[in-house]
C-alpha cells in the first residue's frame, strides 16, 4: 500500500499521540531517561495539546499513514517570514525510507511565502542532526536551556526556502 500524507483531523489524534509516544521513547530514553520522556510526552503530546495545534490558523499539522497506521507526524507554524518546524517524528519502524523528507517537504510547501525554514533539535540527537544537515539545514545558533523543561538544550538550524 502507498503512504498518504494529509492534514490531521480530530479523529487521528489518539493514533498520532501513540505514534509520538513510541517514537519519543525510542529516540530520547537513552538521552533523558524514560521517566522524563514520559513526563514530556504526557504534556506535549496530550490530546488537548494536539487538538490545539489542529486549530492553529498559522500552523499546519500533517500526518503520514500507511495501511491505516500513522507512521509520522509534523507540525509547523509561520512566524513572520519563517516557517518553523516544531515537530517532525517518524516511527522507528518507518525510518530510513524517505518518509521524513517527504513529510517535511509537504509541511513546508504549506507556507509558500516563507523565505526560510527553521527548527530546533536536541544536541545529542545525532540521527536527527544528520538528517537535517543532509537536507541542507545549517546550524545557526544554540539555546543552552530551552526551559521546556529546564535543562534541555537545543541547536537552531535554518535553511533558505528552495
Amino acid at each position: 500500500m502507498s503512504i498518504i500524507i494529509r492534514p490531521a483531523t480530530q479523529h487521528d489524534l489518539l493514533a498520532v499521540r501513540m505514534q509520538l509516544i513510541e517514537t519519543w521513547h525510542a529516540t530520547y530514553d537513552t538521552i533523558y531517561g524514560p521517566e522524563l520522556v514520559r513526563d514530556i510526552t504526557r504534556k506535549w503530546h496530550s490530546l488537548t495539546a494536539l487538538a490545539e495545534q489542529l486549530g492553529a490558523t498559522d500552523g499546519i499539522f500533517l500526518l503520514a499513514k500507511e495501511d491505516g497506521q500513522v507512521l509520522a507526524s509534523s507540525y509547523a507554524q509561520l512566524e513572520g517570514d519563517t516557517a518553523k518546524l516544531f515537530r517532525l517524528y517518524v516511527h522507528p519502524k518507518a525510518q530510513r525510507r524517505g518518509l521524513g523528507q517527504r513529510l517535511m517537504d509537504e509541511t513546508f510547501l504549506r507556507f509558500p511565502g516563507a523565505l526560510k525554514h527553521r527548527l530546533e533539535v536536541e544536541p545529542r540527537n545525532t540521527a536527527a542532526i544528520s538528517f537535517y544537515e543532509h537536507v541542507r539545514f545549517v546550524r545557526c545558533g544554540e539555546i543552552p536551556d530551552t526551559g521546556r523543561p529546564a535543562g534541555i538544550a537545543a541547536y537552531i538550524y535554518e535553511r533558505a526556502r528552495s
